[in-house]
């Protein structure tokens, strides 16, 4: 199970996250109450550098609305290894990006798995070397995010049966070893469910990851 903590602000925020076994760590990079400089995301990467844990994590810069040439440009100042779409951004433009990445889908109350599992499969096979996994989240109003909604997660087994899926929104410590058992997914996010008074709490994070691979 693949495990990306997201909205990482500071330094030594990232380093907890490795220690505990994330696989990711997530720097948003657009507008958000979480989002990080430039210099900051470097700040982070040269940290981890220094304390020998750069080669133990994959650093993914979060964008929404911005350019390919802009993305790409960011994606190497900073020294990313992934980038996570989670605007509205097209298939297409998802070609005119460097680096391998994660294309957020949000998901309305309504969907249907199956239309939805056909339109992806559809798109991702036209991906070449930028592909690495699809995160699924809410659909909810006025955020680029799952804003710490829950997915029907009995519903998405058919999904992530079939492509590399990362599952996002309402997700915490104590949620996240039943949602892994029902979508058997291919990789967990979660970002608030691991706060305390909206700031990133070590124990939060390590007994995050501790559950999402108790189904592994």
């Amino acid at each position: 199970m693949r495990v990306k903590i997201c909205g990482i602000m500071e330094a030594q925020q990232a380093v907890w996250a490795v220690e505990a076994g994330a696989d990711y760590v997530g720097l948003v990079l657009a507008p958000s109450r979480r989002r990080i400089a430039t210099e900051k995301a470097r700040e982070i990467a040269t940290r981890l550098d220094a304390e020998g844990l750069r080669d133990r994590v994959g650093l993914v810069g979060v964008f929404v609305n911005e350019s390919p040439a802009r993305i790409n440009e960011t994606a190497r100042a900073c020294g990313l290894d992934y980038v996570q779409l989670s605007g509205d951004e097209s298939w297409d433009f998802c070609r005119q990006i460097e680096l391998p990445l994660i294309k957020a889908v949000k998901l309305a109350a309504n969907y249907s798995a199956s239309e939805l599992v056909a339109g992806l499969e559809r798109e991702w096979t036209k991906l070449e070397t930028s592909k690495l996994a699809i995160l699924v989240e809410p659909l909810v109003d006025g955020f680029h995010g799952g804003a710490g909604k829950q997915l029907d997660w009995e519903s998405l087994g058919e999904l992530s049966g079939t492509l590399p899926v990362i599952l996002a929104g309402g997700l915490n410590p104590d949620s996240v070893e039943t949602a892994c058992r029902l979508v058997k997914p291919w990789g967990v996010d979660v970002s608030s469910g691991v706060e305390t008074n909206g700031v990133k709490d070590r124990e939060k994070i390590k007994a995050f990851v501790a559950a999402a691979r108790r189904e592994e």
